[in-house]
């Protein structure tokens, strides 16, 4: 497994893990107030784009480079005379598909609210119609 393959990993299992215990501790502390929900998910999201950047850095051996560049070479060697491509390329492959796949979606989406919202009226436009419907309905509030 390659070094970003498995740093990916780490990282998905840390986020994994403190998104679920963040759902726990809003289900235990029943935060239904919706400020407070959406303050305590943006600094999990911010906490979560920074978990990357508050990881220890530590350095390696040589030795263990070598081992590992040896192992490398060898599973390299081996799945490349077969013709195979190596899991590492068909993850990275699977990875960035989905990306583009995600962020076409967002586009779309993007794409639609623009249009509903350029086909939006303005409130000051519909305000007679809620004076018609307030005054029809007798409500006072």
């Amino acid at each position: 497994m390659t070094v970003w393959l498995s740093d990916l990993a780490a990282y998905s299992i840390q986020l994994a893990v403190l998104v679920a215990t963040a759902a726990a501790v809003t289900s235990l502390l029943r935060l239904r107030q919706p400020r407070a929900a959406v303050a305590f998910w943006q600094a999990l999201l911010v906490a979560a784009l920074l978990l990357p950047l508050l990881q220890p850095w530590t350095g390696t051996t040589s030795d263990f480079m070598i081992s590992a560049r040896s192992f490398r070479t060898s599973t390299t060697a081996a799945l490349t005379e077969s013709g195979g491509v190596s899991v590492a390329t068909w993850l990275a492959i699977a990875l960035g598909t989905g990306v583009a796949i995600r962020l076409a979606w967002l586009g779309l989406g993007l794409i639609r609210l623009r249009q509903i919202s350029s086909r939006a009226a303005r409130a000051d436009e519909c305000s007679t119609l809620f004076a018609d419907l307030t005054a029809g309905l007798d409500a006072n509030a």
